[in-house]
């Protein structure tokens, strides 16, 4: 059996994903995001829908980086926690 922290490195668990999975809320969002985009890239011109894209991008990789740091900041509180417990007697 593989270690939990080797199958986090090699990218087979996803907290993020997993958190996301069957939330009512993040998947009603989702569909709002969807059904808003497509109704606003009907009616933008050419020059507003290149924009509306370059915004998308922007948001996706902002979203990438708060959740990379999301991730960062409750794995080391984790650590924090677990060390803390297994010095303290």
């Amino acid at each position: 059996m593989k270690p939990t922290l080797f199958d986090l490195w090699n990218g087979n668990l996803c907290p993020v994903k997993e958190y996301c999975q069957n939330n009512k809320e993040v998947e009603n969002l989702e569909r709002l995001l969807k059904a808003n985009a497509d109704k606003l890239s009907e009616e933008l011109n050419e020059k507003q829908l290149k924009r509306f894209d370059t915004y998308n991008q922007c948001v996706e990789e902002y979203l990438q980086c708060t959740n990379e740091e999301a991730f960062y900041k409750g794995f080391s509180l984790a650590y924090k926690i677990i060390n803390e417990a297994n010095t303290q007697t």
